[in-house]
């Protein structure tokens, strides 16, 4: 399946792309590689990389040199950050 990845913001605020830009560059790499692999597989990568909170509510787990964490609903073939 191919998912659609969107990144919130509010109103004009992209408060996630500004959160990224704000991270070393090894871990912005481990990021966009994560969403690469999100918009391929969805939720279904599994642990230790998504991990399911509730039917609805998942959270990404990214590990390099700075632990992040980004959480996640799915509307259709789309998944919100």
């Amino acid at each position: 399946m191919i998912y659609q990845v969107k990144l919130f913001q509010i109103g004009k605020r992209k408060i996630i792309d500004e959160f990224i830009e704000s991270l070393s560059d090894k871990t912005i790499t481990k990021i966009f590689w994560m969403f690469d692999l999100l918009e391929k597989y969805g939720p279904e990568i599994g642990m230790p990389y998504v991990r399911k909170i509730r039917s609805y509510l998942f959270e990404l787990r990214i590990r390099k040199q700075e632990s992040v964490r980004f959480l996640f609903t799915m509307k259709n073939m789309t998944i919100w950050i």
